[in-house]
């Protein structure tokens, strides 16, 4: 930790945080990313050499660039649950269906890995309905 702040320090990033890997953005911000490694080469430089950072280099991207840093602190539009301690999203079933629907959001995972699991089918039919 006390290396990585040194480190950040040194070339000049401002801060750092982190963020799902999974986030939306609108076209603006899209395109800005495309084309943000001469707007903040330090972080770019400093992400370079980090393991597995997919959690961390967008967010800090725009959190430390002036106008989007707002990008960075958006709500998810994916909708997922949680237990206590645990490291990874809950397993979507057909009980969460109902609170699917009613989150408002565009996005859910984690579905079970079968394409024949009741809550896939239910959540396909659902969608086609729909359109």
């Amino acid at each position: 930790q006390k290396y990585t702040a040194r480190r950040m320090a040194r070339l000049g990033i401002k801060s750092f945080t982190v963020g799902s890997q999974w986030f939306g953005v609108n076209r603006h911000v899209g395109l800005w990313l495309l084309h943000c490694q001469s707007a903040c080469p330090e972080l770019v430089a400093f992400f370079s050499r980090t393991h597995i950072p997919d959690e961390a280099f967008f967010p800090s991207l725009l959190f430390n660039c002036p106008g989007l840093k707002r990008h960075a602190l958006a709500e998810s539009n994916h909708f997922l649950t949680w237990r206590a301690n645990q490291s990874d999203p809950d397993v979507l079933t057909e009980e969460d269906i109902g609170l699917i629907h009613a989150s408002g959001r565009y996005f859910a995972r984690k579905f079970p890995l079968d394409p024949a699991a009741p809550v896939r089918r239910q959540i396909t039919r659902i969608t086609v309905q729909h359109t």
